[in-house]
């Protein structure tokens, strides 16, 4: 098959999924969230662990970290255990205020990252209470839900039999975390402790100078690079246009629910925001609540962004980019080049947008349907939609065909070569009895 603009090729992945959204395991790319923080350190003043050092601040703790805190004794009670985080946190933070998430039942947006940190294993449920003994290895049995739930109740009463605060969070923790300190902080300073970025940029993001005392965010983990952050100091360096659109700078280059995108960087992206005035109005489509916007809008704002930040021209698409950029490597170098080092198509990034969509919304506290929003369901659990677009056009897929007389599970089989799925035309298989059929690729999508 010949194309005489070959340009028109590069509205599809030419891959078996969106490489520059999701690694080869089928799993979103990763972000190092914590560059985002760094990035912002790095801009001037932010520190409060001096200026607030002789005031009385209340404690809200995030429950999630708390639970990976402190190390497990094999053979020591449930009961015991529990004491232990008791009597750590009334030392420490006196009768302070913890907010757990309760892990609600059925798919989460959240099952993705559970499954890349489980690593596919899952520990067998056990039935606690304060008189069972701990035999396991705490991270085999925390990545059972259940036995997170279970866990997180009879700490949560230990907790409250010794006078402090519990909160559950039933939807998004990290929301409830940060709303609960804020209100808090209207009575007085209040001391936020955690570990995710998630918390650091929802605390500037909705920090009111004008309503909210001192509130200061730290890790507990103590280290040379320990940082007390000031969120007053903080929200006043980035500026009241900056700190209203964090939550999507954040989302859209990768948090847990949404892929990093390969060569955009968390601290690039955000001095691009800063000095962007154009980045910032696309970036404010984002916040509109979804009756003010619709999903077509929020998909082209977002191709704007990524465009914008890959240093694409203002009316260059995607596809046109991905395009611009194959050339320029091909002149440019002698080396293959890898389909990961071109932008996503504009298909995955609709999706792509559509899920950020929806996690800056989760943070605004607006629960929407995450199946409206660039999410799929199956066997109970939800799985990021990758694009609606096959690998390259069905013409040129056809003619690519192997001649495996088994497996077809390596590079030597010409169709997983290219990333497309054997077919009928497979002269041994048949695209059917192989590890490259497109039924294997279907269980696999189901795993992930």
């Amino acid at each position: 098959m010949v194309y005489p603009d070959i340009s028109v090729l590069f509205a599809y992945e030419l891959s078996t999924h969106p490489s520059s959204l999701f690694d080869s395991n089928g799993l979103p790319r990763v972000s190092q969230k914590s560059t985002l923080a760094n990035a912002i350190w790095s801009m001037g003043d932010c520190d409060g662990s001096t200026s607030n050092s002789s005031r009385e601040f209340e404690y809200v703790i995030d429950g999630g970290s708390l639970i990976y805190k402190l190390p497990w004794e094999q053979k020591a009670s449930f009961g015991r255990i529990v004491d232990c985080y008791s009597s750590y946190v009334l030392k420490k933070f006196g009768r302070a205020t913890i907010v757990f998430d309760v892990y609600p039942d059925g798919p989460s947006t959240k099952d993705i990252t559970h499954l890349r940190r489980s690593k596919g294993i899952v520990g067998r449920k056990v039935v606690l209470s304060p008189l069972s003994t701990f035999n396991s290895k705490k991270e085999v049995f925390l990545s059972n839900l259940e036995n997170k739930k279970q866990f997180v109740s009879l700490l949560g009463t230990s907790l409250q039999q010794k006078g402090c605060n519990v909160v559950y969070a039933s939807e998004d923790a990290d929301v409830s975390i940060v709303t609960t300190a804020l209100d808090r902080s209207v009575l007085g300073p209040v001391a936020v402790i955690g570990e995710d970025t998630d918390l650091l940029v929802l605390l500037i993001h909705l920090f009111d100078s004008n309503c909210h005392n001192d509130v200061v965010f730290y890790s507990d983990r103590q280290g040379k690079d320990h940082k007390v952050w000031d969120i007053h100091k903080t929200s006043m360096l980035l500026q009241d246009n900056i700190c209203q659109i964090l939550p999507l700078v954040h989302a859209i280059t990768g948090c847990d629910t949404t892929s990093r995108v390969f060569s955009i960087g968390k601290s690039q992206a955000l001095k691009k925001f800063i000095a962007t005035h154009y980045l910032q109005e696309c970036a404010s489509v984002f916040s509109c609540d979804e009756s003010n916007t619709t999903k077509e809008c929020i998909a082209s704002a977002g191709e704007k962004i990524i465009c914008n930040l890959l240093s694409g021209m203002e009316n260059e698409s995607l596809d046109q980019l991905r395009y611009r950029k194959f050339v320029t490597k091909t002149l440019s170098c002698n080396n293959s080049i890898q389909v990961h080092e071109l932008p996503p198509t504009s298909a995955a990034t609709y999706f792509h947008c559509l899920r950020t969509y929806h996690q800056v919304q989760t943070w605004k506290g607006k629960m929407l349907d995450p199946l409206q929003y660039g999410w799929g369901e199956q066997d109970g659990k939800l799985f990021p939609i990758k694009t609606n677009v096959p690998p390259a056009p069905n013409d040129l897929l056809s003619i690519v065909r192997c001649k495996c007389k088994k497996g077809c599970d390596t590079k030597r089989c010409t169709c997983s070569r290219h990333g497309v799925s054997c077919s009928v035309g497979c002269s041994e298989c048949r695209g059917v009895n192989c590890e490259n059929s497109a039924f294997g690729i279907e269980e696999n999508g189901e795993e992930t």
